[in-house]
């Protein structure tokens, strides 16, 4: 089931979105996310780009920021995200609702070593449920700004028993993708529904319990989380500590050039020798230079940007930055066939 329901066209479109939120709170973040994600339904001239082939696109004008309320926004660091209007066209395997983006650590290996591991409990509705303290705290600095901005935009929370609310699309790289692991079962006790999730590079967010109950929410409306990884990448590994556990399906690309990629189901028995291999040691400083870098993400990379003054200042799309750079949209083993 898991590995009809996977698409790699919509994992690479929610790729390039989640690297264009290591933008942070620049100016160019609304046009970069405007003219990279254009619907197909909105423009007259032919729409290209990844989100153009998966069927789907940001409305105009709908994209708006979440960072904490309490703080300066920061290029470099701190929770941040952004949030838009999601429209598809008849056909799409993507539904309409809001797509949510979640940035991760500028510096993912090093911040997620430098956090603790220390679990907590204090999600909603989750009995015997633990994650991360950090990734939960970072979630209550952002949640109400986050929620005002899905308002805002008409996607709205169900308030009747058993009604579905607005589709949440949830994506992130990293840390990122921790806050928005977190992030899908606090906006599903709230009412909203949860689409597929694209998770990238994700460390371990809770227990087992919590892995359980996240996937039967996902379930329930339908959909599944997808944790995708990459080569020996060591953060999808860690916490290495039997008071955390893998979330979703893990979808794991061997290498960049890889044309496959393996599915891993939901058992932690099957995890053993899925995917990501185990940590052994210190081999999350030995692996860590693995951690920005996917097959997915535009030239390989969701850290390194490509024309970092031209999107985040000046609004350009992907499409645009990488054919100025002589880097093809496709990767490499598409280029061979």
């Amino acid at each position: 089931m898991a590995e009809a329901a996977y698409n790699e066209t919509v994992a690479r479109a929610f790729a390039e979105l989640t690297k264009l939120a290591y933008c942070g709170p620049l100016p160019g973040l609304f046009g970069a996310v405007a003219t990279t994600c254009h619907s197909p339904k909105y423009y007259t001239a032919a729409p290209h780009g990844t989100c153009a082939s998966a069927g789907f696109g940001a409305v105009p004008g709908s994209v708006r920021q979440f960072y904490p309320p309490e703080v300066t926004t920061s290029v470099t660091s701190g929770p941040f995200g952004y949030v838009f209007k999601l429209d598809s066209i008849q056909g799409s395997h993507v539904m309409p609702g809001c797509a949510v983006v979640f940035r991760g650590s500028i510096n993912s290996v090093t911040t997620t070593k430098g956090e603790s591991a220390e679990p907590a409990d204090g999600l909603t509705k989750c009995q015997n449920c633990s994650v991360n303290a950090e990734y939960l705290q970072s979630w209550d600095r952002i949640s109400h700004s986050l929620m005002g901005k899905l308002w805002q935009l008409g996607c709205m929370p169900s308030t009747l028993p058993n009604a579905r609310g607005s589709l949440v699309h949830l994506t992130g790289h990293g840390t990122g993708a921790a806050i928005a692991a977190v992030a899908a079962w606090e906006l599903s006790q709230a009412g909203y529904s949860l689409a597929p999730a694209y998770l990238f590079g994700s460390p371990r967010v809770g227990n087992l319990r919590f892995a359980e109950e996240l996937h039967s929410r996902f379930l329930n409306d339908g959909s599944s989380l997808y944790s995708i990884t990459y080569g020996n990448d060591g953060v999808p590994a860690w916490p290495d500590s039997p008071d955390y556990a893998s979330l979703g399906y893990q979808v794991h690309y061997r290498s960049l050039n890889s044309s496959s990629h393996q599915i891993c189901g939901i058992s932690p028995t099957e995890g053993e020798h899925c995917g990501v291999p185990k940590l052994h040691g210190d081999a999350l400083a030995t692996r860590s230079k693995e951690c920005c870098s996917s097959p997915l993400a535009p030239a390989g990379s969701f850290c390194n940007m490509t024309a970092f003054a031209s999107q985040c200042y000046g609004g350009l799309p992907t499409q645009y930055v990488l054919g100025q750079a002589g880097i093809s949209k496709k990767p490499a083993f598409l280029q061979q066939s």
